[in-house]
């Protein structure tokens, strides 16, 4: 779990709604209490200013925030639509920091996509609708966010089975979303170098490609899983790629890209119990 001088974080939600975070070892899972908002569908990670902030969607499409502090003790979980507006039942987020704080974006159960930063100072920006911004590319499905060059790259997958991708640059105008290629899963990203690798699956294969800083798009690839995968996460990680996928069985399995191009394989971690979704920072 480790890439150069840095330790990869991962968070997981159990089929059972519970949330737990490990550090630098996949044995040492440990629960997360989400106080009174019930169980957790869904989380992701980001660290920013060298503090993990832990992301979660709960069952009745509530959105909370958290931030683990230097001694390794949670924050409260707070309610981030009591500060951003509320766009409706989440369904799913993304997350990446970015260099004004912690960049949100939010996937609804109607299909819709907002994103918020969360600021240095703690305040929250008012939720944006980015169809409005960078144009409607359908009904979403999934998500994912990553931070390169600069600026916040969006990644989507709709229900008409495309992948499309727009940029935030960093003047804040938006780049729109573009048809990738086809694409029925999950989808997840993470910045590396200046590029953005994408990892996008459907049940029995995991692709990658990478958006290359001249805004091409490299050819694609595949890397066996070894098993059926039902949700699907990327870290940049010094300049390796971390990519965490959970199997249809509830188990995580963790591969890594490194600087060369070279692949350390899928390979079995431990898990708190049977997992439902997983994200790695």
């Amino acid at each position: 779990m480790q890439g150069g001088d840095k330790t990869a974080q991962v968070l997981a939600v159990t089929r059972g709604g519970g949330l737990y975070h490990a550090e630098g070892s996949w044995a040492g899972f440990g629960r997360i209490g989400t106080g009174h908002h019930g169980p957790v569908a869904g989380t992701v990670g980001a660290v920013v200013a060298d503090r993990l902030h832990a992301v979660a969607v709960t069952r009745t499409g509530g959105l909370l925030h958290a931030v683990r502090g230097s001694g390794g003790a949670w924050g409260r979980f707070a309610d981030v639509k009591s500060y951003t507006g509320n766009p409706g039942a989440v369904a799913d987020v993304a997350a990446t920091s970015v260099d004004d704080g912690l960049a949100l974006v939010v996937r609804t159960a109607t299909g819709g996509v907002f994103g918020t930063t969360r600021r240095d100072d703690g305040s929250w920006a008012g939720l944006a609708y980015l169809k409005g911004l960078a144009g409607d590319p359908g009904f979403v499905t999934d998500l994912a966010v990553a931070a390169a060059g600069g600026g916040l790259h969006v990644l989507v997958a709709t229900n008409r089975g495309r992948l499309c991708h727009a940029i935030r640059l960093p003047d804040g105008s938006w780049r729109p979303f573009r048809d990738v290629g086809p694409h029925d899963g999950r989808v997840a990203a993470a910045g590396v170098g200046g590029e953005v690798h994408v990892l996008a699956h459907a049940v029995d294969r995991v692709g990658h490609l990478v958006w290359r800083a001249d805004g091409t798009w490299s050819d694609g690839a595949e890397v066996d899983p070894g098993a059926p995968v039902a949700d699907l996460a990327a870290a940049g990680v010094g300049d390796d790629l971390h990519v965490l996928a959970t199997t249809a069985a509830g188990r995580l399995v963790h591969a890594v890209r490194y600087a060369d191009g070279s692949w350390a394989g899928f390979a079995a971690t431990g898990e708190p119990d049977r997992v439902a979704r997983a994200s790695i920072t």
